[in-house]
């Protein structure tokens, strides 16, 4: 161990966390949301109260502000780490990948990717005492961010408040009574959430709006729910800045400081078309198109939403997934996954068309993923997910006067902390593919630094957006134009093929270096496409939704796959996956331009309900529209009653 850090702070350790010296223990709690030292309802070092704030992200403060608590997917823990030596002091079972936490006085909720359950944690008595982990069943397949509702905010109980992006749907719960009291519907992918005072901001991944509800009327509306849907509209909702064709993507993580409500996402350019030039010339999603990066990170809230750089590298930065805002400034810190990066940004007020400053940035390790700020906002604690490292990062000192013409150089953290991890779902050479895929430093895989494949396949699934996509074919001159929807990239099934809409590759191999050359702009040179291919078969689709108890789940399940076969849907979607990986006509000619494709290979079943919009072209917005457009495959319909498309959309959505 090396000793790191300037006195007069205490020193720092650089460690490698081993599991032999961690009790881990089957009960106790988690700490607060994304940014400050402090819990929801009990004062701390940063001032936090009852009445203020409550975030989530994958670290996060103990209420009292000596501990810090970060989700550990890889291997279905929650970790709890000392942070003056970085060194864990112990670890607690959680299943289903946990994903983000938040803080309730001494409990801590827990969301997680692969799991129908939020679970409490007591985070009292560190000898190993105090309750035991409660799973509260939620209506969802996986979640994602998770805020909380104090009795002394809205009503007379404690809530919780989840998102579910994959069931375009909040999971409102009751904390006393440990039961779902409701949902609220929110389409296009709910995804971030922060509570501020008496209003909580939720955002919709898919389609890049902020909207905000008022916490008494969710309050009241939970008081008499019975675990089904609530009547419950937003007070206000806006969208995300985009210019000229451009379209905001994958708006997620939030925080809130002193301008209001902050959030992440990119602009991308996904639909206009290139000249002819350009196409001869090679350009790709990983290159520049008019001086900008054609993704760009965006910040959506109270300053510019552009700061990120493709001439200045040390201010450029790609992937954004993580937010915090300081509460004493108006400085914004983002991580970047896939420029394994941090950068702290100037928001100032300034309109959104405006461009932000980036006074400061760090290096960090693989899958940064979230962050959490000290009470003055100056140190920040990254958790970084594929090394699994805690990096802690100290603002230099003149940061505050560093202005846009002025050059900045990337600091490295002042300590970092490592441990060891059993990873329980993904094979060593999937975890290299994983990093790979989400790595926007190589420019094997990309030249320019701004794209990678969960660019557009976030956490290996789908944006809902569709692309277009244009090649010049050297022997005949001719320009290859097409506009295809995103498709899921999660358990690629090895014996299904052939892959893509058209069908038109045999091997995920081949599918993985062609996507690095014709989209990304990299040459592929030293790229292990069987790693990528690895991690593609591995990772894990979302869940299914569950439709009541485990009994009642497996009849409905039963009774839909029933359906799917009475109506002859299975012919084409068949096996597990719910595909034959085969071509077939059944939908009439494309109304999007360069939309066209004679025959679609079967796409798969799963996670289908969270997968709108529907079509290889994007042409159906939600299951129905889609089921009232399929063909049979041999020039005519598919004539379904009411009761039978009412049916089949009930079990799909349950997928």
């Amino acid at each position: 161990m090396t000793s790191e850090g300037d006195a007069p702070r205490p020193a720092r350790r650089r460690l490698t966390w081993g599991l032999p010296a961690l009790a881990i223990v089957a009960a106790v709690g988690v700490a607060a949301a994304v940014a400050l030292r402090s819990g929801d309802d009990a004062a701390g070092p940063a001032g936090t109260t009852a009445t203020g704030v409550s975030r989530s992200s994958t670290i996060a403060w103990s209420t009292g502000g000596d501990r810090l608590w970060l989700t550990s997917p890889d291997d279905d823990r929650v970790v709890e780490a000392d942070p003056e030596t970085l060194e864990p002091v112990r670890q607690i079972p959680v299943g289903g990948q946990p994903r983000e936490l938040t803080v309730l006085g001494d409990r801590l909720v827990v969301t997680a990717a692969q799991s129908a359950n939020l679970t409490v944690l007591d985070g009292r008595n560190r000898g190993g005492g105090g309750a035991g982990p409660t799973e509260i069943a939620i209506p969802c397949g996986g979640s994602r961010s998770v805020v909380t509702v104090p009795a002394g905010v809205a009503g007379t109980r404690d809530l919780a408040v989840a998102t579910c992006p994959t069931d375009d749907q909040l999971a409102v719960v009751d904390l006393a009574k440990e039961r779902t009291a409701g949902t609220v519907a929110l389409a296009g992918r709910p995804t971030g959430i922060v509570r501020d005072g008496g209003t909580l901001t939720v955002t919709t991944a898919g389609d890049g709006r902020l909207l905000a509800f008022d916490a008494t009327e969710l309050a009241s509306a939970a008081a008499s729910g019975t675990g089904g849907p609530l009547d419950l509209r937003p007070t206000s909702a806006r969208r995300a800045w985009v210019d000229g064709e451009r379209t905001a993507s994958s708006l997620t993580a939030l925080d809130t400081g002193p301008r209001g409500p902050i959030g992440v996402y990119q602009v991308v350019d996904n639909e206009r078309k290139l000249s002819k030039a350009e196409i001869e010339a090679g350009s790709t999603y990983g290159s520049p198109k008019d001086g900008r990066a054609r993704l760009e990170p965006a910040l959506a809230g109270g300053c510019g939403a552009r700061f990120s750089s493709l001439e200045d590298e040390p201010r450029r930065l790609s992937g954004p997934v993580a937010v915090a805002a300081s509460p004493a400034s108006d400085l914004v810190w983002v991580v970047g996954e896939f420029s394994h990066s941090v950068s702290v940004v100037r928001c100032d007020g300034g309109p959104e068309s405006s461009r932000s400053t980036t006074v400061a940035a760090f290096d960090v390790g693989e899958g940064a993923r979230g962050i959490v700020l000290d009470a003055d906002g100056r140190t920040a604690y990254v958790d970084v997910g594929f090394d699994h490292q805690i990096a802690e990062l100290d603002l230099p000192v003149d940061a505050a006067s560093v202005q846009a013409g002025d050059a900045i150089e990337r600091t490295e953290p002042v300590a970092v902390g490592r441990r060891k991890v059993e990873d329980q779902y993904l094979t060593p050479l999937a975890q290299e593919g994983r990093r790979m895929f989400n790595d926007a430093t190589d420019t094997h895989l990309t030249p320019f630094g701004v794209v990678t494949c969960g660019s557009c396949h976030p956490s290996a699934g789908e944006d809902g957006l569709s692309w277009r996509i244009e090649s010049a074919d050297a022997a005949t001159r001719s320009i290859e134009r097409k506009v295809r929807r995103t498709p899921p990239a999660w358990q690629v099934d090895t014996e299904v093929k052939p892959l893509h809409w058209n069908g038109e590759f045999t091997s995920s191999d081949d599918l993985a270096l062609s996507t690095i050359q014709q989209l990304l702009g990299g040459d592929g040179l030293l790229v292990d496409t069987a790693a990528i291919s690895a991690y593609m078969a591995e990772v894990s689709a979302p869940p299914a939704r569950p439709t009541g108890g485990v009994d009642q789940t497996a009849k409905a399940r039963q009774e839909g796959d029933a359906l799917l076969t009475e109506l002859g849907c299975t012919s084409c979607h068949a096996g597990d996956a719910g595909t034959d990986g085969k071509p077939h006509h059944v939908l009439s000619p494309s109304t999007v331009a360069d939309g066209d494709l004679p025959a679609v290979v079967t796409p798969p079943l799963r996670a289908v309900r969270g997968r709108a919009p529907y079509g290889h072209d994007g042409r159906a917005p939600d299951l129905a529209s889609l089921l009232r457009a399929h063909g049979d495959g041999e020039g005519g319909s598919i004539e379904l009653t009411p009761e039978q498309l009412a049916a089949l959309v009930a079990y799909l959505d349950t997928r």
